[in-house]
This record gives C-alpha cells, sequence and structure tokens, in this order.
C-alpha cells in the first residue's frame, strides 16, 4: 500500500515528466511557446474555433422548444400588427384632416374612424392576454393556425394601408388640382 505523501510525489513526477520537451504533450506545449506556428496548424485551430461556435448556436437552437419558437413568433407578430394599425391610423386621421380643412363635400365617408382602430387595438391586447394565460395548455397546432391568421391577417392590413396611400395621394392631388382651378376662376 502506498502512502499519501509518496502517492502526491509520484503525481508531481507523472505531471512533470508529461510536459517534457521528450513526451508529445511537452513537444506541443514546446512548438505553442517557443515556434511560429505552421499554416495547418492555425487553419486546424480556426476549423476548430468555428466548429465549437457551431456546436453552441445548435445547442441553443435546439433546446429552444418549438413552443418556445412559437410564442415568440406570436408575440413578434402581435407588435408588428399593432405598428402597421398604429401607422394605418395615422394615415386616416391625415386624410381626415385634409378632407376636413378642403372646401370640397365628401359625404359617405365614415365620421369618425378612431372607435374601428379602438376596436382592433382591443383585440390585438386581448390576443396578448390570451397568449399570456392560455399558451401553456394550447396545443402546438393551435398555436401555428393562431400565428398563421396574425400573418394573415397582417398581410391583408399591409394591403389595406397600400391601398390607403394610393387614396392619400389621390385626395392630395385633388385637392391641388380644385385649388389651383378656384385660383383661376377667382
Amino acid at each position: 500500500m502506498v502512502d499519501a505523501p509518496s502517492s502526491r510525489v509520484n503525481f508531481f513526477y507523472l505531471s512533470h515528466q508529461a510536459f517534457t520537451p521528450h513526451s508529445p504533450c511537452g513537444k506541443l506545449a514546446l512548438n505553442l511557446v517557443t515556434q511560429r506556428f505552421d499554416l495547418p496548424f492555425i487553419y486546424f485551430f480556426v476549423a476548430l474555433a468555428a466548429l465549437l461556435a457551431l456546436a453552441i448556436w445548435l445547442g441553443q437552437r435546439l433546446h429552444q422548444p418549438a413552443r418556445t419558437r412559437l410564442l415568440i413568433a406570436l408575440h413578434q407578430a402581435a407588435d408588428s400588427q399593432e405598428v402597421t394599425l398604429r401607422a394605418l391610423y395615422e394615415r386616416l386621421r391625415a386624410i381626415e384632416t385634409t378632407l376636413d380643412d378642403s372646401a370640397i363635400d365628401f359625404s359617405g365617408l365614415p365620421e369618425e374612424v378612431t372607435p374601428t382602430f379602438k376596436v382592433a387595438l382591443r383585440k390585438i391586447l386581448e390576443f396578448r392576454f390570451w397568449l399570456r394565460d392560455q399558451a401553456p395548455e394550447v396545443s402546438i397546432a393551435e398555436l401555428r393556425t393562431a400565428l398563421n391568421k396574425l400573418q394573415a391577417s397582417q398581410s391583408a392590413l399591409k394591403q389595406q394601408t397600400l391601398q390607403l396611400a394610393t387614396a392619400q395621394d389621390d385626395v392630395r392631388t385633388a385637392e391641388s388640382q380644385l385649388t389651383a382651378k378656384l385660383q383661376l376662376h377667382s
């Protein structure tokens, strides 16, 4: 049986022998400290670092479950929908202001668009509450369906925003033409 002090000495002796210039590990350590690096050696470490970075990225990606990815996508889609709604509301308010300032009677247009947008924003808020409260119990298929519906709604809303921009340009053009005609007749 070997006593503790001699086993420590033997361990020290073995670890000391592992890094002598004649051992394989010692040659590597000596090359790292005293000599220039060869190009293949540098490529090896660069490739090793790239593989390590890829492994870390894949580990994080695989660690994040599908439910979490869907919830993140749903929250991002709701954020995008809210931003688009607010931009659309501002455009409509600008058109409404332009029409109110003009001498033209545009009958048949809705009196106030604010209640419609308040309802839409309230629905987005209700959707966020639904996500917060029901997401743990809802199946992944239902979350995907909700995401698809939200994305379809977002696409339709963006199309309406483009149509509204065209209408806003038409109103400005008509107003400038009418103003020019009125100035000619005055």
